[in-house]
């Protein structure tokens, strides 16, 4: 259940669980004389938050939020990128902890082609999501460290899929699906297909 870690009270205890497992197989990994590689997940920018939470201090109860959230779903209907900007810009001023409204605004960067500024937009969001069920930041930070400290293989395959995330971004804007994702986390046939040749060409 490490995506679904919603205290904070236990991010910091199963984070220190996780570094001790992944010490734990390169330990028993070089016993037997084999060597690790680590593949952290990459995070769908593409799919929407999980669970946007309001920072503190922030009173959604006036029904605004709901008003900027249904007016940004009509403007990604109907591609109005300006729009969906402005929107997502307001939200942002109103509760920059918003992780819902970070996302909106890297789609509105990305439909008017400022794509550099919109991945750091979905990336924001995916930092900010609660549940962080398209993967955790937390989680693949902790991995990464715990296998360059134990002299693991750490391979990140983020710039693989960040080269598509445009032409990824125009298929869903378009109407059809990804083809680097089947859901919110979970790399399709084509996505494991950039990562194994990753993979081959470390080894090799």
């Amino acid at each position: 259940n490490y995506p679904l870690i919603k205290s904070p009270g236990e991010i910091p205890l199963r984070m220190a669980l996780l570094r001790q497992h992944v010490l734990g197989i390169v330990e028993a990994a070089e016993r037997a004389g084999a060597k690790v590689v680590f593949v952290p997940a990459v995070p769908n920018l593409l799919a929407p938050p999980g669970d946007s939470v309001h920072g503190p201090g922030v009173d959604a109860r006036s029904g605004h939020f709901d008003e900027l959230t249904r007016a940004a779903d009509r403007q990604f209907e109907s591609r109005d990128w300006d729009a969906l900007g402005e929107t997502a810009a307001e939200m942002i001023l109103l509760d920059d902890h918003f992780a819902l409204a970070h996302f909106w605004q890297g789609l509105s960067l990305l439909g008017r082609e400022r794509v550099e500024e919109g991945r750091a937009a979905l990336v924001e969001a995916n930092r900010r999501d609660r549940r962080g069920t398209r993967s955790n930041p937390a989680v693949i930070e902790t991995i990464s460290r715990a296998a360059t400290d134990a002299g693991a293989v750490l391979l990140r395959v983020d710039g693989l899929f960040d080269r598509e995330l445009e032409a990824e971004f125009r298929r869903l804007a378009g109407g059809a699906n990804q083809e680097l994702f089947v859901d919110h986390c979970h790399p399709s046939q084509v996505g494991h297909a950039l990562i194994a040749e990753a993979v081959r060409a470390v080894l090799k």
